[in-house]
Formats: C-alpha cells, sequence, structure tokens
C-alpha cells in the first residue's frame, strides 16, 4: 500500500510530520480523500494552507494538490528527479564487460 507522507518546515529548521496516510492505490480519488480530510484538520485547527509541496511528479497528486490547494507551488523531490535522470541517461553511458 502507498504512504503518503505530509510533513513540515518550521521557523528552527525542524520538520514535524503532520499526516502519514495509507492509499489504497495512487488514483485521484485517493489523494482527493487525503487532501479533504487535510483541509478539514486545517481548518478545525486554524493552520495556514501550505505554501510550497513537494512531490514526485505524479499527475493525479498534481491534480488532487492542485484542486485542494490551489495557491501552492509545485517542487519535484530532487531524489526522484535523480533517479530518473539515472534511470534514462544509464544507457547511453553503458560499460564495456572486459
Amino acid at each position: 500500500m502507498p504512504l503518503l507522507n505530509i510533513c513540515g518546515v518550521i521557523g528552527n529548521n525542524r520538520t514535524p510530520q503532520y499526516a502519514l496516510c495509507f492509499l489504497s492505490g495512487e488514483t485521484f480519488e485517493d489523494y482527493n480523500w487525503t487532501f479533504n480530510q487535510l483541509r478539514i484538520v486545517t481548518k478545525i485547527y486554524d493552520i495556514p494552507e501550505p505554501l510550497c509541496m513537494i512531490n514526485d511528479r505524479e499527475e493525479a497528486l498534481i491534480s488532487s494538490i492542485d484542486e485542494h490547494f490551489p495557491d501552492s507551488d509545485h517542487l519535484f523531490c530532487r531524489w526522484h528527479v535523480n533517479m530518473n535522470v539515472v534511470k534514462n541517461c544509464k544507457k547511453f553511458f553503458a560499460t564495456k564487460a572486459e
């Protein structure tokens, strides 16, 4: 089961976890339910909306974030970007077996 980890960064450079959610899949509906619950909690406790969301460039996740947090910016996770570069460029740098 996919795990969605929602965390933040606060003024003293700490990274608290706000929510963890096991999803039945990685569809728009799964993310939509999760962010709907997050919005309910943020309204109850008067928590400001996130300014930025970091994700792995998954289209369903991006669409759901856009729907629930339209003013949040998107950044792509550096680790995921690096893994995609390695995966897609590896064939151009193949080494010969000696």
